[in-house]
């Protein structure tokens, strides 16, 4: 690869806009890990934003730990998933599943949605060792471009489940 593909590679990732940069307000993040904590990784995280001296993001950085959150084993790690666009994939439920793995996540309350009716259905009920709702307005976006503006008026689930 020549010096002109990686500038162009460089200028093609300048202009990637993060559609999905949020988290927890900081009052709502300390209730969480109070409650449904510890976690020691992030699994969908930024430098930025992260909630844990380790995290996985989207795109490669000097202090991540790994890209692409699903492609790493979640059997040894307590962690927190918490990006809408990753857990409202099936990709993301079948690895909690299929790693039986020990995390916090966070999700919107969508109940038309597919992946809702599995996650909240009977099917989870073993998984699970703590749930609650939580109020609307709880995320803050953390750049202009989210898809959500000043105010995300859904509530989310909160669960933490365990190994079988």
């Amino acid at each position: 690869m020549g010096r002109h593909e990686f500038v162009q590679d460089a200028d093609d990732l300048s202009k990637v806009i993060d559609k999905m940069d949020f988290g927890l307000r900081p009052d709502w993040l300390a209730y969480v890990r109070h409650t449904f904590g510890p976690w020691d990784v992030d699994h969908f995280a930024a430098a930025h934003n992260t909630t844990a001296a380790r995290f996985n993001s989207l795109f490669d950085s000097t202090s991540s730990e790994a890209v692409d959150a699903v492609a790493q084993d979640w059997r040894k790690t307590g962690a927190l998933a918490c990006r809408t666009s990753c857990l409202t994939s099936t990709s993301a439920i079948d690895k909690i599943e299929r790693d039986n793995a020990e995390v916090v996540i966070i999700v919107p309350e969508w109940p038309h949605k597919a992946w809702w009716r599995r996650v909240y259905s009977g099917a989870w009920r073993a998984h699970l060792v703590k749930a609650e709702m939580i109020p609307a307005r709880t995320l803050t976006p953390y750049n202009d471009h989210c898809f959500f503006s000043a105010d995300f008026t859904t509530a989310l689930l909160v669960m933490r489940t365990s190994k079988l």
